[in-house]
């Protein structure tokens, strides 16, 4: 049996259909995030995807706020907006994504502590790149080895911000 794709706001069935379907989907590979839409609230955790059927066509805004893996005080919360045709899907993919590039210039290997968690080490004179969200960042690293009486750490702070800029670190003379 063929199942044709409904257009033009019929459905398969050839009736005229008033509904959609609206996708949440949580782009953050690390973190919770709660999604607000029509005074429902969905919980999407990490890489999660949430499809809501039969949505009338129209306008519609959705307020998120991050749940897990911010620094106290810095939750992101974003608002989204867009319309939801008769018969289409709307996708709101959330949050957006930005990079934290660190750059290690040192001769020694550093540990990576990104907001209270660990993100590995990253090699003397080499670059590691993170995919993140939005959001505040705390980043501490501390030296792994190579070093006589205590390590060299040192902590940077800077933000994400939508429309998906980078945030870099250079990590030299510590």
């Amino acid at each position: 049996s063929n199942i044709s794709t409904p257009t033009n706001g019929e459905n398969n069935n050839n009736t005229i259909v008033s509904t959609g379907t609206i996708m949440l989907k949580n782009q953050s590979p690390y973190n919770a995030y709660e999604v607000s839409l029509d005074n429902i609230t969905y919980t999407l955790e990490a890489g999660a995807t949430k499809s809501i059927n039969n949505k009338e066509a129209g306008l519609y805004d959705a307020k998120i706020t991050q749940k897990s893996g911010y620094v106290s005080g810095y939750a992101y919360v974003g608002k989204y907006s867009g319309e939801l045709k008769i018969g289409g899907i709307l996708n709101y993919l959330l949050p957006e994504l930005g990079t934290i590039t660190i750059n290690n210039t040192e001769s020694d290997p550093y540990i990576i502590t990104i907001n209270g968690r660990n993100f590995g080490t990253i090699a003397a004179q080499s670059t590691k790149k993170i995919t993140t969200d939005v959001g505040y960042y705390s980043i501490h690293v501390e030296q792994a080895s190579g070093y006589l009486f205590w390590a060299s750490e040192k902590t940077y702070t800077g933000t994400i911000k939508d429309g998906g800029n980078n945030l870099t670190i250079v990590l030299t003379g510590l």
